[in-house]
């Protein structure tokens, strides 16, 4: 399992399924994710 503490993202918006894989689909600086 990634370590997710070593990605900013999993910071500000935790997963709340960690064993599932996320979709994140926030609006980020960088564009959708």
């Amino acid at each position: 399992m990634t370590d997710l503490s070593a990605f900013p993202i999993a910071t500000r918006w935790p997963a709340s399924h960690p064993d599932r894989i996320q979709l994140y689909s926030y609006a980020t600086p960088n564009g959708v994710k």
